[in-house]
């Protein structure tokens, strides 16, 4: 009889694992594919321009800025692109080991749920650079120069990492959009 509750025990705590290892797998296939189409989205919107989007040019000609704003843009930037660029190489790093880490028997659902957390705080600290930012920008730009950049941020945000699940029917709707292809 203990034997049998202990093997009951052992199935639902393997049943878990299983349900947790499935859960982290389409999590991170879930982001990678989030991923591909952000940077397909930046990409398209780079090459719709002159300049590439969010490049001292590019900001330099969409907000008009003045040679005395531009040098206090060219910190801020030169600051955030660095800082970005290292929280993405952080952020590669760790979903590559989050996938080798998957792809061994067994694989370690405890690194995996630390690693998870991880990628958490970094998104986190990306968005809090990129908040940040913006707030110094909009410290150099006037009012026509701000509500520039609110549009140009505007888009950036509201495309990103906004998964509707709600379906095409409800954004036809919601928009007033009909595709008729």
């Amino acid at each position: 009889m203990k034997n049998n509750h202990s093997n009951i025990k052992l199935k639902f705590a393997l049943l878990f694992l299983l349900v947790l290892n499935l859960a982290t797998f389409g999590t991170i296939i879930f982001h990678q594919i989030q991923s591909k189409k952000e940077a397909q989205s930046l990409s398209n919107h780079e090459n719709s321009g002159k300049h590439s989007a969010f490049s001292g040019y590019y900001f330099r000609e969409k907000l008009n800025l003045n040679a005395e704003q531009m040098l206090v843009f060219k910190d801020l930037n030169r600051l955030f692109r660095s800082r970005a660029r290292n929280i993405n190489r952080e952020l590669d790093k760790t979903r590559q080991q989050m996938m080798v880490t998957m792809q061994q028997t067994p694989a370690d659902t405890l690194l995996l749920l630390e690693l998870s957390a991880y990628v958490g705080e970094l998104h986190k600290n990306l968005k809090e650079e990129t908040f940040r930012y913006y707030l110094g920008i909009k410290t150099i730009c006037d009012s026509s120069q701000q509500v520039v950049l609110n549009q140009l941020f505007g888009d950036f945000f509201i495309r990103e990492n906004t998964p509707d699940t709600r379906g095409k029917g409800f954004q036809q709707h919601r928009f007033g959009k009909r595709n008729n292809n």
